[in-house]
């Protein structure tokens, strides 16, 4: 696990502050998708959009970063949809 660091406003603490979280490395991703022939990279696309949705958290009180301003899940879900609706479609009519 790969851990990502930004500087943010923070509302608790009421400046800004350090915020994190923890990734999947892209490095063990690339490995383990290449060792099984490509079968891990739609999970690996997976683990990677719920990532984004996940907000980075403060260092110093650990409250959540920019709480009602993330719409990484809204995004994932979409994401999702459309991956099921294409793989769907390549079943029923192939390539």
């Amino acid at each position: 696990m790969a851990q990502v660091q930004a500087q943010k406003f923070c509302k608790v603490c009421d400046r800004p502050t350090l915020h994190a979280k923890q990734t999947f490395g892209a490095g063990w991703g690339l490995l383990i998708t290449v060792l099984t022939m490509g079968l891990f990279l739609p999970l690996w696309l997976i683990i990677i959009l719920g990532n984004a949705a996940e907000p980075m958290l403060c260092q110093s009180c650990g409250s959540k970063a920019n709480l009602g301003e993330d719409k990484g899940m809204a995004f994932v879900i979409v994401i999702l949809i459309g991956l099921v609706a294409f793989g769907f479609f390549w079943l029923k009519y192939g390539y």
